[in-house]
């Protein structure tokens, strides 16, 4: 399996990537290439922040900068495990500690959720991260969309799980296992879902897509018609959403269930159209 994340690790000004894999130990990918043309090389040894860290049977990674001192910190799901790492180096020189117990402001979400699968960021637009959650409930032996406000600030978070009509991601079940992604997809100033999904029949997984028509600080998550499903998908998608190409809209880049990555690079700046319809040709698919 490969599970994306993305985010400046280098402080270089462009996005690198960290991969989560079966096994439980992350890959980090810095893109020695630049914002708008990226070239991304493995890390290996001590020049990888991620080496030595594993995370249960595999790893779903997210970046952010969880306690607001300007750096990248990672948190990582998997099994049963949601695990806390600070970047106690430098924006430019990242060093990831393991943070665990009533340290970590992410205690005890990790034991209510099976094959977590975390995405970092700011749901509410009130300027602190938020935590959104793919995954199986040990309570109510269903896959969910799970989500936990953080109700402190951008530099001292406190989590606080909001649910049913709270919850903007609650949608009543019917999807199987689930990897979310956030982002502008429509440009227009908030944040859209996708959803890779997995059926628990080994069935190819498929894309699930909401627009957001709500707002930045009030979500309101609507499944429109999908323009990632033109494309052939294995078991195991696993989507995270940035400009990757530096050309100002967003992209997505889609781990898959045997170990390979996707780029679907949006083809035009603001695709409203395209992304209304369920267009594909508005996207272009290439493996990196």
């Amino acid at each position: 399996m490969s599970a994306p994340a993305t985010g400046d690790l280098d402080g270089d000004g462009d996005l690198d990537a960290v991969v989560g894999r079966s096994g439980g130990t992350p890959a980090t990918f810095r893109n020695t290439g630049s914002a708008t043309d990226p070239v991304y090389v493995l890390l290996t040894g001590s020049a990888d922040p991620f080496a030595g860290i594993s995370i249960s049977l595999k790893s779903l990674p997210t970046l952010g900068d969880v306690d607001g001192d300007g750096d990248l910190d990672a948190v990582i799901g998997g099994g049963q495990v949601l695990a806390f790492f600070r970047n106690t180096g430098s924006v430019s020189t990242p060093a990831f500690i393991e943070v665990s117990g009533s340290a970590s402001p992410f205690d005890g979400i990790g034991q209510a959720v099976l094959q977590a699968a975390p995405r970092l960021a700011d749901v509410d637009d009130d300027g602190d991260l938020d935590l959104v959650l793919g995954g199986y409930s040990v309570t109510y032996y269903a896959e969910e969309m799970f989500y936990w406000e953080n109700t402190g600030s951008s530099s001292a978070p406190a989590y606080v799980q909001r649910t049913e009509s709270q919850n903007p991601f609650y949608f009543g079940g019917g999807f199987d296992t689930e990897t979310p992604a956030l982002g502008d997809l429509d440009g227009d100033g908030d944040l859209d879902l996708v959803l890779g999904v997995e059926d628990d029949d080994d069935e190819p997984g498929y894309w699930v897509t909401f627009e957001n028509v709500g707002s930045a600080s009030a979500p309101v998550f609507r499944a429109i018609a999908n323009p990632f499903n033109g494309f052939v998908t294995t078991w195991g998608l696993a989507p995270t959403l940035a400009d990757l190409d530096g050309d100002g809209d967003v992209d997505m880049l889609a781990g898959q269930g045997q170990g390979t990555l996707t780029f679907f690079e949006s083809q035009r700046a603001i695709f409203s159209d395209g992304f209304e319809s369920g267009d594909s040709s508005a996207w272009m698919a290439t493996s990196p």
